[in-house]
């Protein structure tokens, strides 16, 4: 339940040309990817509760 709600306010006026950037160190280096949030989405949707 908390989940939903914490994606709810990941949307904000979220549209499909919204992009959000996903942050992850490769080798030391901070790299910043942009993602479109209906992946995420999906993403968020296919991991288990």
């Amino acid at each position: 339940m908390r989940k939903e709600e914490h994606l709810d306010t990941t949307k904000l006026r979220a549209d499909d040309t919204l992009i959000l950037a996903l942050g992850y160190r490769y080798y030391g280096i901070d790299i910043f990817v942009p993602i479109p949030v209906f992946l995420t989405k999906q993403m968020v949707i296919t991991l288990p509760d």
